[in-house]
């Protein structure tokens, strides 16, 4: 290879580094956006407890009461009790809800978020109560992500693929029962990007490999603009 033919290739290479900053940037938007608006309750309590007992069951399992004492985070005392709903908690695997099969065991330390039980608001004889502040739980954290976080990521990587959707939703979303001026106008906005990002590639994609990577870049900028587009609908 002659040093004209190295240069080519050099600048080539260097066509695809906006690319791949593009790229990085998209796959890094979501994780940064859900870390600033995380969907998780500000006034519930979010700590980490461990778990020293089980004091009962209700509901054939499905609501479990547990003694747990706080260490670290917001807890309502030092020790209290912690009601977790299987049909309504986040972030419980499907598994069996009693014996060892139950998801949350004596001995474990888990980070919880959970709004504080009273009688009056919980009534009704599968609701106990042990003489300790209770908090009803809302979701477990058993990874990285509250849950209520990874169902947002969800939502913002699948962003581009949904904005589809505003090419019929832009003409029959004004006769919906749910018709709102704002919500429509953010429809349009997606419908004006995806008709820019479709013209773009078209008309990038039919110069040649010179500049291959233009339709890339548009796909790449259509893919973020889409992601920023979804964040007031979180």
């Amino acid at each position: 290879m002659d040093r004209g033919e190295a240069s080519a290739h050099d600048r080539a290479a260097r066509r695809w580094i906006p690319v791949a900053a593009l790229a990085v940037l998209f796959l890094a938007l979501p994780v940064l956006l859900v870390l600033v608006l995380p969907g998780t309750d500000d006034q519930a309590f979010q700590c980490r407890a461990r778990i020293e007992s089980r004091l009962a069951q209700t509901l054939g399992g499905k609501l479990e009461f547990l003694l747990v004492t706080g260490t670290g985070g917001r807890p309502p005392a030092e020790e209290f009790v912690i009601a977790v709903d299987h049909g309504y908690t986040s972030g419980l695997p499907n598994e069996a809800v009693s014996g060892a099969g139950s998801a949350v065991q004596p001995g474990m330390t888990i980070w919880l978020q959970g709004t504080l039980m009273d009688r009056d608001t919980y009534f009704g004889e599968q609701y106990l109560f042990f003489g300790y502040p209770q908090l009803y739980v809302d979701q477990i954290k058993t990874g990285a992500f509250w849950p209520s976080q990874v169902e947002r990521l969800g939502s913002l990587y699948l962003s581009p693929v949904a904005t589809v959707l505003s090419l019929y939703l832009v003409w029959a979303f004004p006769f919906m029962e749910e018709y709102e001026l704002g919500s429509w106008l953010l429809i349009v906005a997606r419908f004006v990007l995806l008709c820019g990002a479709i013209a773009a590639v078209l008309l990038w994609g039919k110069r040649g490999p010179r500049v291959a990577p233009r339709p890339a870049l548009a796909l790449l900028l259509y893919c973020i603009a889409a992601t920023v587009l979804a964040t007031p609908s979180l």
